[in-house]
């Protein structure tokens, strides 16, 4: 039922975007045709450079990558010849772009620091923005993830001043990908989430497609399988709708990977024959090296040590063609060789300063008598302005430590007002006998919010995590909750309850998609429960947050997935949710909860909890008192955390048939 319920998901998804793909289609080839008629008709020779500089990028994001490297030698040689600065830095950038998208790794970099150089020379922020997105990812590929780092955050803080949402956006998704291969799963699925955010505003189906695809990388990583394919193919059909070879194969490459990891291997060696098959047909050294290195796992994994070996033969002698010695070599020489540039223009600024200095030595002399009798009066002013300074501290600490005070009270009577607003425990177990609540808020008000309401012969149950915590998270927080309330009286579906809260939650906001707009929103799990002979039927509904159940007699977790959009936010004014009837026997435990516990930092190596290891530990007590899982979660938690800061604010409920 799950999967079926995800594969449909990934049917509307495309359907909905399908008229749009082709839209752009028809846009980005009709883009190449202008160019190509402005070229050949232009006599304008600086027009024809800057022609030429985006047909090169749109051929080479169409994957024509061998008439992109032969155009973008014609632009540098027409740039030369009219000596236009500006439009040889630009045709270093490009030649940088296409050598880095054939895996000439060496070439890139040494084309783009190039480039670089110019556009510092010019003054040209835009330009120096580009730059350090294409350097980072040139570094990204070749591993050096510290030096990606570091150009990625230069471009961000670059092209964000200058509002460039589509660059900002790109660089995003490769700072997202580099923070995954770190196994830092939250900054990576933040960074992504906020690409497809961007790509989406400016209505990008290539950026929202590559975005989607390494969401699916990360749950991948999670062991989050039906969540993994169900972005993937989101973002494969509209590569294939856009005719974007390159992400076609990449995407089924995941695909690949994914059923790997799931233990399905016809359905992993399907998918990897076909990336594999187009990676060859489109010259792609890298998509090639990906593809043979994934077959070559999954032969092993099979146990045929015959096609292991083959394939993983094919795949060295890829990596070997990308990563020769050769190639390593020209790269620290591009390095070095803009590194020398830099300090030779840096030492002749220095001889210059050293003679001005010269100059003035003989005037600086006569004036230290003068200077030092100006001292003695600056010191003497000095110790007056410190003394009064003094006096005006004192008074100030004093203003300050009222204002704490007066502070701290109105947190404390927040928190008091948003602790009234929640259900009481006794409430709670009245209807709900067998069942818990633990909750954590990181500091005094909370962000996330626990709901319980009856209506009718059903009871409402909800989790829910706010955007952000503290003061702001508590003010989200009642707003929800009050929206909550509103939507129950509308219908008890849980999946309409959902609609009716999104749209509520935006018009609150009112997130109307300009850029002044809010977009904080909220995550949440509903169930709407009635009780049945020996037992009780849900009615639950997801926004990213799932429902976990461990039968009776079992020791397995039956995961229930959400949909994956937020309520409120950049989601859509129709977005519609997922509903899902689950029939429970007595015996039988559900639990829902918001990400702070699992995210919290600590044990001995200081890694996140984790959403195994929370598996792990639910089935190992399932069979426990309820009150006694709920001490065993706060023990467990505080013990994993040690001296580490809480990072978020944590909300666990469970409940037993």
């Amino acid at each position: 039922m799950k999967k079926r319920v995800l594969y449909l998901l990934v049917l509307v998804f495309c359907l909905n975007n399908a008229a749009n793909l082709h839209g752009q289609i028809v846009s980005k080839q009709t883009q190449i045709d202008s160019m190509l008629t402005v070229l050949n008709n232009s006599k304008d020779d600086t027009l024809k450079v800057h022609t030429m500089n985006s047909l090169v990028l749109q051929l080479v994001y169409t994957g024509g990558y061998r008439m992109a490297d032969s155009m973008v030698n014609e632009e540098l040689k027409l740039a030369n010849a009219l000596e236009y600065k500006r439009g040889i830095a630009h045709a270093y950038n490009s030649m940088g772009v296409v050598a880095n998208y054939q895996s000439d790794y060496s070439h890139s970099l040494e084309y783009l620091l190039k480039s670089l150089e110019m556009f510092e020379a010019l003054r040209d922020t835009d330009g120096l923005g580009i730059s350090y997105k294409y350097i980072g990812a040139v570094y990204a590929h070749q591993g050096d993830t510290s030096a990606a780092f570091d150009y990625f955050r230069k471009a961000v803080i670059t092209l964000n001043a200058l509002r460039d949402t589509n660059y900002v956006a790109s660089t995003l998704i490769s700072m997202g990908n580099l923070y995954e291969t770190e196994n830092m799963h939250t900054h990576a699925l933040e960074n992504l989430r906020k690409s497809f955010r961007f790509f989406s505003k400016i209505n990008n189906k290539d950026g929202e497609a590559s975005a989607l695809m390494y969401i699916g990388g990360v749950f991948k990583n999670e062991k989050s399988y039906d969540s993994a394919r169900t972005y993937v193919l989101c973002g494969k059909q509209i590569f294939e709708e856009l005719k974007d070879d390159d992400g076609i194969s990449r995407s089924l490459d995941l695909l690949g990977v994914i059923s790997m990891a799931d233990n399905k291997y016809a359905e992993a060696l399907a998918y990897e024959n076909n990336s594999l098959s187009l990676a060859k047909k489109i010259g792609s050294l890298e998509c090639t090296m990906i593809a043979e290195k994934t077959m070559s796992d999954i032969y092993e994994k099979k146990g045929d040590g015959v096609n292991a070996l083959m394939h993983y033969r094919a795949y060295m002698a890829s990596r070997d063609s990308i990563f020769s010695q050769q190639n390593t070599l020209k790269t620290l020489s591009a390095e070095m060789s803009y590194a020398d540039e830099k300090k030779e223009a840096a030492k002749k600024a220095a001889d210059d300063k050293k003679e001005a200095l010269h100059a003035e030595e003989i005037k600086r002399n006569k004036a230290v008598i003068t200077g030092v009798l100006g001292v003695l009066k600056v010191l003497t002013l000095f110790v007056i302005f410190m003394y009064r300074t003094n006096r005006q501290r004192k008074k100030a600490n004093i203003i300050i430590e009222r204002k704490n005070f007066q502070i701290t009270q109105s947190i404390d009577y927040a928190e008091r007002i948003q602790r009234a607003m929640l259900p009481d425990i006794s409430e709670i177990h009245g209807l709900l006998p067998e069942s818990f609540v633990l909750f954590k808020p990181k500091d005094i008000v909370s962000g996330d919010f626990y709901f319980l309401q009856k209506k009718d012969d059903k009871i409402v149950l909800a989790v829910a995590d706010c955007t952000g915590h503290g003061v702001p998270g508590g003010f989200m927080s009642m707003l929800c909750s009050e929206k909550l309330s509103d939507s129950i009286y509308q219908t008890q579906n849980t999946g309409e309850i959902m609609e009716h809260l999104n749209k509520g939650v935006k018009s609150s906001l009112h997130q109307s998609g300009s850029e002044d707009s809010m977009y904080d929103g909220m995550d949440i799990a509903l169930c709407v429960i009635h009780p049945v002979v020996n037992g009780m039927k849900l009615n639950f509904a997801g926004a990213l947050r799932p429902l976990w159940i461990i039968r009776s007699g079992t020791n397995e977790v039956e995961e229930i997935s959400p949909t994956p959009r937020t309520i409120g936010g950049f989601t859509p004014n129709d977005q519609e949710y997922a509903t899902y009837i689950i029939q429970l026997h007595k015996g039988d435990v559900f639990y829902m909860f918001t990400d702070g516990y699992v995210d919290q930092f600590g044990g001995e190596t200081g890694r996140k909890y984790g959403l195994k290891r929370f598996k792990e530990f639910l089935i190992s007590i399932h069979n426990f008192p309820m009150e006694s899982q709920q001490k065993e979660l706060a023990t467990c938690i505080e013990t994993w955390r040690g001296n580490n800061l809480q990072l978020d604010d944590m909300l666990v409920v469970g409940v037993k048939v």
